[in-house]
């Protein structure tokens, strides 16, 4: 269940986005910008939580790591 509902953040922040409210908040010219950062970062951080913990250790040992080399 947690695995749906961490699919679905990402979506349902596009569709919050889309909303006539946050359309209107657009038209404000820093307002409508810190509108969309702030749903962003709130998404990206509701995907992380409902995500299993040993996958978020996984992928953050891997950014530690650094680069790639071949």
């Amino acid at each position: 269940m947690l695995a749906l509902l961490a699919k679905l953040a990402p979506v349902m922040r596009l569709l919050l986005l889309l909303t006539p409210p946050a359309t209107e908040l657009d038209l404000i010219p820093v307002v409508g910008q810190l509108d969309w950062l702030l749903v962003g970062y709130l998404s990206l951080q509701l995907f992380i939580w409902l995500c299993p913990i040993d996958v978020v250790r996984e992928h953050v040992t891997r950014m530690a790591r650094g680069p790639l080399t071949s």
